[in-house]
């Protein structure tokens, strides 16, 4: 496939991406970010004026339930960069999971996978350590849940899971291997959502365990990613 083109122009629009301010506020949990529209709305003139254009394919949806009556929806996507001459990017894949709360569901994981194959392709800077704007937010009163962002992290809507013991404090005198060891007991019969929300629950943990001891992290890191790749190759 010829790409000479669209490689031109994704490396022109790069030239032209700058790291977006942290303008919105989130109340409820403290903290500023991009929104999504922020992020959507710094791309497209810049897209446009090279001639690149995303081509999102919707490719399967799901609804399951994640154990506590909640119901969750997987949309699944393959998303390739177009150009005018015609020629476009390989398609990537990619799969966002959030509680089903209504029509505006599917559109806000749209919109989320738009950005996310943005910012890779773009290499994109937030400023932020994980996606924040995708972190809970408890309604006012009067607004309906589907103007919050949405999430995969810490928020009622989210299945009960077997939580691993509470991590230790970073300041602690800690016991890594037993630590460790304690994880990996309850990882190993956790499914992806379980997976995913340990990895956000434990993220300071983690960081403190590389610093302590980077045998013991690449250890665990090793035995993440196997699961999760199980869970995947299980879904295909």
């Amino acid at each position: 496939m010829e790409t000479k083109q669209i490689n031109v122009a994704i490396n022109a629009a790069m030239k032209k991406i700058k790291q977006l301010r942290k303008d919105d506020r989130n109340s409820h949990g403290n903290y500023s970010f991009a929104s999504i529209d922020a992020f959507l709305d710094m791309c497209r003139p810049i897209c446009s004026e090279h001639g690149l254009h995303p081509q999102v394919n919707s490719v399967n949806s799901e609804t399951f339930n994640a154990g506590n009556g909640k119901l969750w929806a997987k949309f699944s996507y393959l998303i390739a960069m177009g150009h005018v001459s015609g020629e476009t990017t390989e398609p990537v894949g990619m799969d966002v999971m959030l509680p089903l709360t209504g029509a505006q569901t599917s559109g806000s994981a749209q919109s989320y996978a738009v950005k996310q194959f943005l910012r890779g392709l773009l290499l994109i800077s937030t400023g932020d350590k994980d996606d924040v704007d995708l972190k809970p937010q408890a309604p006012e009163e009067g607004v309906e849940a589907a103007q919050t962002p949405i999430d995969l992290s810490e928020t009622e809507e989210q299945p009960d899971a077997a939580t691993p013991s509470p991590p230790p404090p970073a300041n602690a005198d800690v016991d890594w291997n037993k630590w460790v060891n304690d994880q990996m007991n309850h990882l190993k019969d956790a499914n992806k959502i379980k997976l995913l929300m340990w990895s956000k629950k434990t993220q300071k943990q983690r960081e403190d365990l590389k610093e302590a001891d980077r045998e013991l992290s690449a250890t665990l890191g090793d035995f993440y990613q196997q699961k999760y790749d199980e869970q995947n190759n299980g879904e295909r």
